[in-house]
């Protein structure tokens, strides 16, 4: 059995470690320390400030509220605004999480976040086919397809694909 050792107190003991990173200076650790400080004190003042009576002051706007107590509170109010505009659904990202489920089957659950990501563009851009505004000067004419090129496949071609189906684009007679 392996037995583990107890480390003696001898004076080649490694010191304690210190409460601030390796990296850290401590101009930085005070800066983080006087902010820490900063944020609670604000969050102590909002705290006593009480809830809002509903009854005596009617119903709030709260977007309306962080807009007009911005200048007590600067923390909660860029944290308020940061969160509250946001929708919680709206069409179009319902949208892309449905294309994103036709990607990511029990067949590709491996696929890397990146991998989903470009899939997702280059799967909009084949959909919306937009006709190529490339400069043409830089290109043959033999290698310009004038008719469905995308900007999406122009700025691709140019890379080393293990395989050719990505840059293959079909073309209507």
């Amino acid at each position: 059995p392996i037995v583990p050792r107890i480390a003696s107190s001898s004076s080649s003991a490694p010191p304690p470690p210190s409460p601030l990173r390796p990296d850290s200076t401590p101009v930085r650790a005070m800066l983080a320390a006087q902010q820490s400080l900063s944020v609670n004190l604000e969050h102590k003042k909002y705290v006593n400030l009480g809830l809002w009576d509903l009854k005596r002051q009617g119903p709030l706007d709260l977007v309306k509220y962080w807009t007009t107590q911005g200048t007590p509170f600067s923390y909660l109010n860029a944290l308020a605004m940061d969160v509250l505009p946001a929708q919680a659904s709206s069409v179009s990202s319902e949208r892309v999480f449905s294309s994103s489920k036709l990607t990511c089957t029990r067949a590709r659950n491996k696929i890397s976040t990146s991998t989903v990501e470009a899939l997702q563009i280059l799967k909009y851009a084949l959909r919306h086919r937009q006709p190529s505004a490339a400069p043409t000067e830089t290109l043959d004419e033999s290698e310009i397809d004038s008719t469905c090129t995308l900007d999406l496949m122009v700025r691709l071609s140019g890379y080393e694909w293990g395989h050719d189906a990505i840059l293959e684009v079909e073309t209507a007679p």
